[in-house]
């Protein structure tokens, strides 16, 4: 998981020292928000490195689709290496992770959230968006195709699918263990590297509040 200590936003927050009157607190919980938003980016990082270290990330499509091994292994095409590909061309985003099971012939086109809850609106996008690649790659590939939403935090496939408005299948839906099974990875080893960054976080925003005069001092007055 992201650090807030580490989070520099581009926002100052005077949103929040508007709510809050405290210019202090408002930079602070700037900087949380700020965390948040990154920490789905910093979860595509630790998964990239892990397959990289594994040997099976691939850094250029072409190249690749050229010559795709014929062996046992699986091998994963990130957002990043699809951007820059000539024979797969899609105009909009890219999906988070195309894997590709090599014996099986099977291509699970990924895109990877870290809540669950969306509004309408929001579900019908992802679905649409993964659909319409999957008709792209379909086209380029001879593997046979799925399309996939993970919710990496939640282990829970009804709240899922609730929490997608119904617009998703269960075989479309995959908790964050499935999606580590599926890659042949650890789930529980990235649960434990994310918590190690979740008490540092705690820890960080416990000392910055009580560095804020203001605030020390009602909690001091509060406890009495």
């Amino acid at each position: 998981m992201a650090r807030i200590r580490n989070s520099k936003p581009k926002d100052s927050g005077d949103g929040y020292f508007r709510i809050l009157g405290n210019k202090k607190l408002g930079e602070l919980i700037t900087k949380v928000q700020s965390t948040v938003t990154s920490a789905g980016t910093e979860l595509e990082r630790i998964i990239h490195e892990i397959l990289k270290h594994k040997g099976q990330l691939v850094e250029n499509v072409d190249i690749f689709l050229d010559k795709i091994p014929q062996n046992n292994s699986i091998f994963v095409l990130s957002k990043k290496s699809l951007k820059k590909s000539k024979i797969i061309k899609f105009e909009k985003s890219e999906p988070d992770f195309v894997l590709l099971k090599i014996s099986s012939k099977k291509c699970h086109i990924i895109e990877l959230k870290e809540g669950y809850l969306f509004d309408t609106k929001k579900a019908a996008g992802e679905k649409l968006s993964l659909q319409n690649f999957e008709n792209t790659i379909a086209k380029k590939i001879p593997f046979a195709t799925s399309i996939h939403l993970c919710c990496f935090n939640c282990e829970d496939k009804t709240l899922i699918m609730q929490g997608l408005k119904q617009k998703f299948t269960e075989d479309e839906i995959l908790t964050g263990r499935e999606f580590c099974k599926l890659f042949e990875i650890e789930y529980d080893d990235i649960i434990n590297k994310r918590n190690q960054d979740q008490k540092d976080n705690f820890d960080y925003f416990i000392e910055e509040l009580l560095t804020i005069d203001s605030i020390k001092s009602l909690i001091i007055e509060k406890l009495k």
